[in-house]
């Protein structure tokens, strides 16, 4: 069982190449690149490991990483978790998409090639 940092370090890796791509990922699909998530998933505390890698990037001024991060169903936006602590990191979520959508040009800005990322 890899420990807390390697989980959030596999998961960042995934989130930043989602990122660079300038493209999302449903949570469902970076559970299954990264299966040693799955357990946390089944006990719904895979947001967890999203907070702890988005307080941190948000913290270094990248932005919420974790907005790269969709649901499958529905309308392709972040669950619940992801408007709460955006609300905590003092975004406006008075219109949802709208925050949703200036976090992920946020960080796909930050990470793309040739657009400053690293």
């Amino acid at each position: 069982m890899p420990s807390d940092d390697e989980l959030e370090q596999a998961a960042r890796a995934v989130l930043v190449e989602t990122a660079a791509r300038g493209s999302t990922i449903t949570y469902a699909a970076l559970v299954e690149r990264v299966p040693a998530l799955e357990p946390r998933r089944r006990a719904g505390r895979l947001g967890e490991v999203l907070r702890r890698i988005t307080l941190e990037e948000a913290a270094a001024g990248r932005g919420m990483l974790s907005a790269v991060v969709v649901r499958s169903r529905g309308e392709a936006l972040p669950g619940a978790g992801f408007f709460r602590l955006a609300e905590e990191l003092g975004r406006d979520v008075s219109d949802r998409s709208a925050c949703w959508r200036s976090e992920l040009a946020r960080v796909v800005a930050e990470h793309r090639p040739g657009e400053g990322g690293r």
